[in-house]
């Protein structure tokens, strides 16, 4: 079974899909939109009219009122002075992006209409929350229950995943939940597909979401028609408009299944080839992914609704939810806790952030972090530096074959501050780490969706399984005793090429709006 673009081969017939294709549109119009700015600046600075001096002075006006308001926000340092040297150095761009991205009508309602939607509870939580204190307190208190009876299947590699995952949508009797970042034609989408038009033959309820961008870039025209015609239900999470909206910034970059409420995934690994080593575009691509069952599924299945009842079509939306709730036995009295959890942009609160630093501050003898991107604020850092000057050993494993070099770059530029201090960083040299996996001490580990960057932490909207005391934590630390194996340990005098070093430590300036 092939799907649309698929067919096509040759780097002919590829580059003409580009310039047919969304993707070319989407980046001529943000291209456009970028030089409307840069053309309104001009003309305001160069003109020769007589009001140009009010113009001048307004402007001045504008940049001082934004940087008052920018330092009056409860932002990040790092978003502060992301935003204040565009502003200081190139007034009129930088002023007009800022007030684009900030207060884009599309956004802010887009924004209101979401909040609405995932404050919404769909099952009863008091008889799984647990802990009086701590980090399953803290979760929790935001709406995160502890649940005991989890058990989790943690797979080190996407065709691991995959392969599970085939076996396990075979199953399902009542509905499939799917909602991904990524969707792109090729062999594991095609092999999804087929056992999914196969199971909504049999009277199966089948769903699938999938964010604006893949939507945008990857996928056929016509493919919500073609997944229509096969009786499955699609929606789009936040359609990308250029030109319209600065809906780019936050994406929904969660990926989950959910299988009669019973069975749930969720960890870095998308549906494309490159993520089960069908292609190989950056050498290997090492994920990571984990299988839930028993109770803890209901977090999973809440927060696909959430998200589908914000996305979808009026008539998809849904009134009774129970049915996607099925009353499970429930054994409390375990110590081995798993806590499903997501993070979003709405919240008030940056939780994914919150774990890790938790994790870090209280480890006492080991954290390991597999990441593909490594850009992080300084609260981030310091809680690293504490944990290595405290005797903890910690381990970072990043890629050593980027899909983005200048996300490689930034990651550098903190080597010469973490190694020093005893923190061993590790590059894979077999290609690409896109595992986004956190382990301490042998009793705590969080596999998901969030990557160690401002993007995962603040923009978008993430996923994770926070597990505590559970056995398949000693799989994960086999995972990365194994990878370090496989990996380059980076020394204090190890050289990079100097204009990968500037391009670096100029565009670690910018980082946060990346």
């Amino acid at each position: 079974m092939t799907i649309g673009r698929k067919a096509m081969t040759g780097k002919k017939a590829r580059f003409v899909l580009f310039l047919l294709g969304r993707a070319f549109i989407s980046i001529l119009l943000v291209i456009l939109q970028i030089a409307f700015f840069i053309a309104a600046g001009n003309f305001i600075t160069s003109s020769k009219s007589i009001l140009q001096p009010f113009l001048l002075l307004a402007i001045y006006t504008v940049e001082v009122i934004a940087l008052v308001k920018i330092i009056n926000r409860d932002w990040k340092p790092e978003f502060k002075l992301a935003w204040a040297v565009p502003i200081c150095s190139i007034p009129v761009f930088g002023i007009l992006f800022y007030i684009f991205l900030r207060y884009d009508a599309t956004s802010v309602s887009m924004k209101r209409k979401l909040k609405r939607s995932l404050a919404k509870e769909y099952y009863d939580k008091e008889k799984y929350a647990r802990g009086k204190s701590g980090l399953i307190h803290y979760l929790c208190k935001c709406g995160f229950p502890a649940f005991a009876d989890a058990d989790v299947t943690y797979f080190p590699s996407g065709e691991d995943k995959f392969t599970c995952l085939l076996e396990e949508l075979k199953k399902a009797e009542k509905f499939i939940f799917i909602e991904y970042f990524i969707m792109s034609p090729g062999l594991m989408l095609s092999s999804i597909l087929e056992i999914l038009f196969a199971k909504a033959k049999e009277g199966v309820e089948i769903r699938i979401m999938y964010d604006g961008t893949t939507d945008a870039v990857r996928l056929p025209f016509d493919f919500k028609e073609y997944l229509a015609e096969n009786g499955v239900k699609c929606a789009v999470f936040s359609p990308i408009k250029p030109l319209i909206s600065s809906q780019l910034n936050y994406r929904d970059h969660r990926k989950i299944v959910v299988i009669d409420g019973k069975v749930a995934f969720t960890g870095g690994v998308n549906i494309a080839d490159e993520y089960i080593n069908e292609t190989h575009p950056y050498g290997h691509w090492k994920d990571a992914a984990v299988k839930v069952t028993g109770s803890c599924v209901k977090s999973f299945t809440e927060m696909f609704l959430k998200m589908w009842n914000f996305s979808c079509r009026r008539e998809d939306a849904d009134g009774d939810t129970e049915k996607y709730f099925p009353a499970l036995p429930y054994d409390a009295s375990g110590e081995s806790y798993c806590v499903p959890f997501s993070d979003d942009p709405i919240n008030e609160e940056d939780i994914a952030e919150s774990v890790f630093l938790d994790i870090l501050n209280r480890s006492r003898e080991y954290v390991y972090i597999m990441t593909p991107y490594f850009i992080v604020n300084s609260s981030v850092i310091d809680a690293i530096k504490y944990a290595a000057k405290r005797g903890v050993d910690v381990r970072i494993i990043l890629p050593h074959i980027p899909d983005k070099k200048y996300a490689l770059n930034i990651a550098r530029t903190y080597y010469k501050t973490l190694i020093p201090i005893g923190v061993k960083i590790y590059e894979y040299t077999p290609g690409f780490i896109h595992s986004k996996v956190l382990a301490a001490d042998g009793v705590k580990a969080v596999v998901g969706t969030i990557n160690m960057d401002f993007r995962s932490m603040y923009l978008n909207y993430e996923c994770a399984l926070y597990i505590r005391n559970n056995p398949v934590i000693a799989d994960i630390k086999a995972d990365f005793d194994s990878t370090f194996e496989k990996c380059e340990l980076i020394g204090i005098n190890k050289k990079y090429n100097i204009f990968s070093r500037i391009e670096g430590v100029l565009l670690k300036l910018f980082a946060p709006l990346m």
